[in-house]
């Protein structure tokens, strides 16, 4: 009786130990973001706000040259890096991502200022509102990366039509990731690095 009593408290302790370590992690992610969040105001000048943020859609399809467009993303980004404006898990070794996050992107909270493009689609007239988002590459060049969704074309194309974006940033998201695992066998935290479905999320700025 008294060894499973023992068990019981050893088990107990492993349960809370856990939690605990799940709560931690949970309140560093928050902080991360709070202070990213923070960053990003920082970072916005004088005389606009941000007025709307949104992801873009369709970037699992074909843009209008016929492209991949996860492919585009993909090289577009490894251009950025190239060129210095984006640095792969924002520079950090895995033994500090393993101290900060429990998931990290490649190139997340990194954002890139005013390479975005948004134009309605002339050659849909079946679908006069539909915007597209076009991406800027550090050669000047524009590449097609997908469309505003319906569920934020109302608010972007009045923004649109009033002349009321004063600025954008976009970052880059998916890509290569690395997460948190715990490997049984070594009985620890462990990094690996996983691929995701790559896409691009869009502030979009107006004067105040």
């Amino acid at each position: 009786m008294k060894r499973l009593g023992y068990i019981g408290l050893v088990v107990a302790l492993i349960v809370i130990i856990v939690i605990a370590g799940s709560r931690n992690m949970k309140i560093r992610e928050e902080l991360m973001e709070e202070e990213t969040a923070a960053n990003r105001e920082n970072r916005i000048p004088s005389g606009v706000q941000a007025a709307v943020i949104f992801r873009v859609s369709g970037v699992d399809g074909r843009n209008e040259a016929g492209e991949d467009i996860q492919s585009v993303l993909r090289r577009i980004g490894s251009q950025y890096n190239s060129e210095g404006e984006l640095e792969p898990f924002d520079g950090m070794t895995d033994n500090e991502a393993l101290g900060l996050y429990q998931k990290i992107g490649e190139f997340e909270n990194q954002p890139l200022e005013d390479v975005i493009r948004l134009v309605y689609d002339p050659a849909d007239p079946q679908h006069p509102n539909v915007i597209k988002v076009y991406l800027r590459d550090p050669t000047g060049q524009w590449h097609h990366v997908g469309k505003v969704g319906e569920e934020d074309n109302r608010r972007i194309e009045d923004m649109l039509n009033n002349d009321q974006i004063a600025g954008t940033w976009a970052e880059l998201t998916g890509g290569r990731y690395k997460e948190i695992e715990f490997n049984e066998s070594e009985d620890k935290d462990v990094l690996k690095t996983i691929e995701m479905e790559r896409g691009l999320t869009v502030m979009l700025l107006r004067p105040d």
